[in-house]
């Protein structure tokens, strides 16, 4: 961060870094878009870090500028691997950037760059504690030893940063579970989308296309179509509410690696009539279309944090069914703003049946779900700027304490005058050991002074430390 700007009016400089970007789309990459367009709108200048994708994207469509980094395709994994630290113009664009805050939103390479040059350059650190680092781990390795060192690194990572954020309580549980002890802040996600006259009219043309009679009910999931989301529960699920005599369609919006896995559950179960893979829904004004023209969102995820899709569907007073326990479910109470049910297909299935037969007080349900889930991304990016910038000034305030010579939390020293009188004096100490000036001052000027951990501390560096006041040595008295 430049000393000499005046962030009370000039725009905060803010870096986004992330491991993976556009083209690849998942939770974190919508996150990271939504912060930066808000970001900007609000005056903010930001710049996303991340690593090139196997496939073309003009990055020249984004409102924002993204600074590209190397990686390479792994043929067993979702995404690519990004090789950020061989790269030495990454790190030159980092540098260049001058940025006054660095948000880290991946723990694994872009991260710990971050970290280091923020450090050299005296930059707050924000880290967001976006997945469960954990079952990430115990899904691509089947060695214990390196999930346990990779988690190991995660949290080191997030210990380090200057403030976490993460999403919930429950999210803020999973942290402090892996050992993370940093201080967190809880922001949840936003969304973009909002009823608007052609919402409103795409949706009755979405309730006409799938909708065969009044009163049959449409269930609806958003998002990568992944077994990991627990998707096969939701068919099984729908398998028991056909034999209940429950006229219901379950539209599954999006695309992923286990669609076909996916299909061939749904045609062993004859429910190709019931099921439908909708595919992917771009554009908002689309995909709120389904949000609204439905009556409940299945999600019933044991793996994702806080889902972007359950505050948008919150954009369309639609209520979500979440399984009991998990992370995806905190800020739902059961029958209030949303439906808790065991992890359990029969459970899912009656949990699903109950809530939709009593209308008037589902009407309530989606009221509430509206009131208390729905959070506009304007207003989340303006309250990372309000973050940012809080510690920005806190990270200020210890530099002036550390170079006014203020003792700092280690209790070291950093007062030229106090140094010169104590060498004088014959008082100060080194490694526990008194220094005389009569032969401390030689040492000086050959190199050879060294403090706690044997450092030398060379001619220019010394002079130059000694001069600003910064020079420090632990407090001990002979």
């Amino acid at each position: 961060m430049e000393k000499d700007r005046d962030l009370g009016s000039a725009p905060l400089r803010v870096g986004l870094f992330i491991d993976c970007y556009y083209p690849m789309v998942d939770g974190v990459v919508h996150v990271v878009d939504n912060l930066a367009r808000n970001m900007i709108a609000a005056g903010a200048e930001v710049t996303v870090f991340a690593p090139t994708a196997d496939k073309k994207y003009d990055d020249a469509q984004l409102p924002y500028r993204v600074v590209r980094g190397p990686s390479l395709r792994v043929g067993f994994m979702d995404y690519t691997l990004p090789l950020l630290s061989f790269s030495a113009r990454f790190k030159r664009e980092i540098r260049r950037a001058k940025l006054d805050v660095m948000h880290i939103h991946a723990p694994f390479v872009s991260g710990p760059i971050a970290e280091k040059i923020a450090k050299k350059q005296g930059v707050p650190v924000i880290g967001t504690f976006h997945s469960q680092y954990k079952k990430d781990f115990a899904r691509y390795l089947k060695s214990r030893f390196l999930q346990k060192r990779l988690l190991s690194h995660v949290v080191k990572v997030f210990d380090r940063c200057d403030l976490v954020l993460t999403m919930t309580e429950a999210t803020e549980a999973v942290a402090r579970s892996y050992g993370c002890k940093a201080k967190i802040a809880l922001l949840p996600n936003g969304t973009n989308l909002k009823e608007t006259e052609k919402t409103a009219a795409a949706a009755a043309e979405v309730a006409a296309r799938y909708r065969e009679n009044p009163r049959q009910k449409l269930l609806l999931f958003v998002g990568r179509l992944y077994l990991l989301k627990n998707l096969e529960l939701a068919i099984d699920a729908c398998a028991r509410l056909r034999d209940r005599g429950f006229d219901f369609k379950f539209l599954l919006v999006g695309w992923g690696k286990d669609e076909e896995v996916l299909r061939r559950q749904v045609r062993d179960l004859s429910l190709e009539e019931r099921v439908l893979f909708v595919g992917r829904v771009d554009g908002a004004e689309n995909l709120g279309a389904y949000y609204k023209a439905c009556d409940l969102l299945l999600f019933p995820s044991a793996y994702d944090m806080d889902p972007l899709v359950k505050n948008e569907a919150a954009a369309f007073s639609l209520p979500a069914i979440l399984a009991e326990g998990t992370p995806a479910a905190s800020g739902v109470t059961d029958g209030v703003n949303g439906y808790i049910a065991p992890l359990d297909a029969d459970a899912f299935a009656e949990r699903i049946v109950s809530a939709l037969s009593d209308e008037a007080a589902h009407a309530a349900v989606r009221a509430r779900a509206h009131e208390t889930l729905y959070r506009p991304w304007d207003e989340i990016a303006a309250e990372h700027l309000r973050l940012y910038r809080e510690e920005i000034a806190r990270k200020a305030a210890q530099g002036e304490k550390t170079r006014g010579g203020v003792d700092n939390p280690s209790n070291l020293i950093g007062i030229t005058e106090n140094i010169a009188l104590r060498l004088a004096a014959g008082h100060l100490c080194v490694a526990g050991a008194p220094l005389r000036a009569e032969r401390t001052v030689p040492q000086f000027c050959a190199g050879r002074l060294c403090t706690g951990a044997g450092i030398p501390q060379y001619r220019k560096n010394t002079a130059s430390r000694l001069a600003a006041g910064r020079f420090r040595v632990p407090r001990q008295a002979a």
